[in-house]
């Protein structure tokens, strides 16, 4: 195939997949979605549309592509793209080959999470459901809400009402407004990047949710946090877990990785649930199988939070963890 066919096939694809899930997000109350992620092998990309913009992240073909070719490439996509979607904006991005969300070390300002130089701001509120959500379409590799959580931010939702909720690894802090959203009693939200904390204040406010003594923000490593709240009473009915793919975090004694380290930490967080408690853990590693505890009953829930724009490319996997057997209804 040819450069121009393969170019052809990548705007024909984005055509047809921007027809189909524009007209079932409608009907859901979605605004945003995921249009293509590597679906044609010689055209490796992500395009996601954010109520009327778009950002694509891209990557090299191979490793030893020519430059120049790469970015003839790159400009024909985003050619394409323009053509074809008509967005408002489009923001290009360029995302390294590695695997799931990352932080390097202990400094949440490099990663995954990593903010880019030279970049003017472009923030844009966007509607998930009745619920909004600021993101910056162009200062950080991620925009500040991850669209693959849609359906985990509904099922937590659905679940919240009357609980106590842990957000550990939080982010922007959306998984602790869906909480909010559904009714908890209190919530606890935790990241160690102050921006991001901030960021989440900002989509409370959003979804008129005051500041107030139950709903409470803590900028720390959230391993120590789990340590440090082993020796403290207040125990939670809900942790929702999701922790970077890969860590070297000067607060562990190694390097984290969510594969190997993972069972360790369920079973610490474990003794911070409340009897009846559940811990709603994901990742977002390839390949990734989970190592259960003894002690814990794991029912997975990757199908039940993979929404239709995912379908084609799930881009996690989540388990619902309890101390005991008993159905979650899903």
């Amino acid at each position: 195939m040819t450069d121009t066919d393969s170019m052809t096939a990548f705007a024909n694809r984005l055509r047809k997949m921007h027809k189909h899930l524009a007209k079932w997000a409608r009907r859901q109350g979605i605004t945003c979605y995921r249009l293509y992620d590597h679906d044609l092998p010689d055209q490796p990309a992500i395009v996601d549309w954010y109520q009327g913009h778009v950002v694509v992240w891209s990557k090299r073909r191979t490793r030893d592509e020519r430059d120049a070719d790469d970015h003839q490439r790159v400009a024909d996509m985003l050619a394409a793209v323009q053509e074809v979607l008509r967005p408002l904006t489009v923001v290009h991005k360029r995302r390294q080959r590695q695997q799931g969300r990352q932080e390097a070390g202990s400094n949440p300002e490099k990663g995954q999470y990593r903010k880019l130089d030279n970049l003017p701001e472009h923030k844009v509120i966007v509607d998930e459901y009745d619920l909004h959500f600021a993101i910056n379409l162009t200062q950080y590799l991620d925009v500040g809400l991850f669209l693959d959580h849609r359906p985990t931010r509904r099922l937590i939702r659905e679940r919240a009402a009357g609980k106590t909720v842990l957000n550990l690894f939080a982010y922007t802090g959306s998984l602790s407004i869906a909480a909010r959203a559904g009714g908890a009693r209190a919530t606890t939200t935790v990241d160690l990047n102050r921006r991001y904390l901030q960021w989440y204040e900002h989509n409370a406010a959003l979804n008129n949710m005051p500041s107030n003594p139950q709903h409470t923000l803590h900028r720390a490593d959230c391993l120590s946090f789990i340590e440090q709240a082993q020796h403290h009473p207040q125990r939670w009915d809900m942790i929702i877990c999701d922790p970077p793919t890969f860590s070297n975090s000067k607060s562990m004694a190694k390097h984290w990785s969510v594969e190997d380290d993972h069972a360790w930490l369920l079973s610490a967080l474990a003794r911070l649930l409340t009897p009846q408690g559940t811990i709603l853990f994901s990742t977002n590693a390839r390949g990734f199988t989970l190592n259960c505890p003894a002690h814990l009953q794991a029912q997975d829930l990757t199908a039940a939070t993979t929404d239709k724009d995912f379908a084609r490319r799930p881009a996690h996997a989540c388990f619902a963890l309890t101390a005991a057997a008993r159905a979650l209804g899903v």
